[in-house]
């Protein structure tokens, strides 16, 4: 009898259903039959006659709406102290979230390389965190998604480092990890194969697109390509990088002494210090002192003031005009950030105005000054229509001149300063911004409450200041130019700037990796 059960079960339901569709039969089935007629039976609408958009006219939306009530910058203020071992430590605790974000910052970056090993520091630097002598890539990375971290490394032109971002609960096993990392990193040579064949197959994908080659190459001729700051990593410097050279520099400048560590979350200094210790105690070799970076020197620009890399039928050309600037501790520094925003730096600069809203030459351009630990230059980028590359050099040019004789007016005084003041509670907006801000105030040697007086100081600046600035930091007349295009397109019309007399002497032709060519 049980096993009639599920037979009986389902003729049950089988009747119910039945009947459940064969009432919505009977009850839908003149609905449906009628509908078709009834369509028919309606005439065809009239189309409505086609009436012009009529803007609606309210008063308010005449002016700009006023700016809220300005409020009251207050910078973080972090802890500092050394450890025994030399590493400073900046702790900047924020409890609202069970997060900590780290960054060890060592002197040395890509003024290290060699003599035509360009890349050597950052290909050793990324390969410390493809795995540790214990945990090859594939383990490696199940560990940090084990608990959901984060280790990254980087480079720049003077520094290195390496970053974390954990959980609370995790930082324990993510301090464990990165001190692996920098103490006792893997530096397999097929990981390293990898990470080479990675870049010279990026460098190859840069080739075709004006703005990657322009980018790329500008510090070559604007720094010059013997300074720290104007090498051009190359798939030629790539094949002669080598795994062994990895180890001894790392062994050198992953040190504490010298070297700094940002953290940023919810931790303090009486939880944190210990952790430190504990993770980096089992590593008896981790010790020594970093030199600090040395003067690198003045810029060595290329001779020459126009430089063009052909790309065959691109659409567009990269512009790229610049010449050296000040240093970031100049005593102009606030009135020279209020110049650059009035000229290059903001949506609404000059610059911007005139290449985007006026001509339609290109999305946007703009730039100002682009600050290294003791000097800087000040660059002007625009992606624009091949067809108006020429053109769009010259409005750049007309706008630097400009600058020195039509000084910033009231408005553009008013929007850039409150601007800028407006926009420096961002810095601290997120942990790894935090970091960074309090990196960037070590790495220029600034004082700890620039950022405080900062308000103040820019609310004083005027349009004389301003003036000041023009004249002493903005020169068109000794402007570097690079132009990345379609020769065929372009050079015609660099040809005819040059016999107007907007540029002087010889156009320079490069390769895509910024080398010379021999002139035509």
């Amino acid at each position: 009898m049980q096993s009639l059960r599920p037979t009986l079960t389902n003729q049950k339901t089988f009747a119910r259903h039945s009947r459940v569709i064969a009432w919505l039969s009977l009850t839908l089935t003149p609905v449906l039959a009628g509908i078709p007629s009834a369509w028919a039976a309606k005439p065809a609408a009239k189309a409505a006659p086609t009436q012009p958009i009529k803007m609606i006219d309210e008063t308010w939306r005449d002016k700009q709406p006023a700016a809220g009530p300005e409020t009251v910058v207050q910078p973080p203020q972090p802890q500092r102290w050394t450890l025994p071992v030399g590493l400073e430590v900046v702790l900047l605790t924020r409890p609202q979230l069970p997060v900590v974000t780290l960054s060890f910052v060592f002197p040395g970056g890509n003024r290290l390389d060699p003599p035509g090993l360009q890349g050597q520091t950052a290909a050793c630097i990324d390969l410390a965190t493809d795995g540790t002598k214990a945990l090859d890539k594939i383990a490696w990375s199940e560990a940090l998604a084990d608990i959901a971290a984060s280790i990254t490394s980087w480079t720049s032109s003077e520094e290195m480092g390496f970053r974390a971002s954990t959980l609370q609960e995790h930082l324990d096993r993510t301090l464990d990890l990165l001190a692996d990392a920098m103490t006792q990193p893997g530096l397999r040579q097929d990981e390293f194969d990898r990470l080479i064949a990675k870049r010279k197959a990026a460098l190859q994908a840069q080739r075709g697109s004006p703005g990657a080659v322009g980018k790329r190459i500008a510090s070559s001729v604007f720094w010059g390509p013997e300074h720290a700051y104007g090498q051009v990593s190359t798939e030629a410097s790539y094949a002669k990088l080598k795994v062994d050279a990895c180890q001894p520099l790392i062994s050198k400048q992953i040190v504490p002494g010298g070297a700094r560590l940002y953290v940023a979350g919810a931790i303090d200094r009486q939880t944190l210090e210990p952790k430190l210790l504990r993770a980096f105690q089992n590593f008896s070799t981790w010790k020594g002192t970093v030199a600090a970076s040395s003067d690198v020197g003045a810029a060595k620009p290329r001779k020459g003031q126009l430089f063009f890399v052909n790309v065959p039928g691109a659409a567009q050309s990269m512009v790229l005009v610049a010449h050296s600037g000040p240093a970031r501790k100049s005593p102009d520094f606030d009135a020279t950030s209020v110049l650059s925003s009035v000229l290059a730096s903001g949506f609404a600069s000059r610059i911007n105005m005139n290449i985007r809203e006026k001509h339609g030459y290109a999305y946007g351009a703009g730039g100002g000054f682009d600050y290294e630990r003791l000097a800087s230059l000040f660059v002007v980028q625009a992606s624009v229509r091949a067809d108006v590359t020429a053109a769009s050099i010259s409005e750049i040019l007309f706008e630097m001149k400009d600058i020195q004789t039509r000084p910033a007016t009231s408005e553009e005084l008013q929007r850039e300063k409150e601007g800028a003041i407006r926009a420096l509670p961002a810095r601290w907006a997120n942990l790894a911004s935090a970091i960074e801000s309090f990196r960037i105030l070590d790495y220029f040697g600034l004082p700890a409450d620039e950022y405080a007086t900062r308000p103040a100081r820019l609310a004083k600046i005027d349009s004389a200041q301003v003036q000041a600035a023009a004249l002493a930091h903005i020169r068109p007349q000794q402007v570097q130019i690079v132009v990345v295009g379609d020769a065929a397109t372009v050079l015609p019309q660099l040809q005819t700037l040059a016999k107007q007399g907007l540029l002087q002497g010889e156009i320079q032709q490069l390769d895509t990796d910024g080398g010379a060519l021999p002139s035509k």
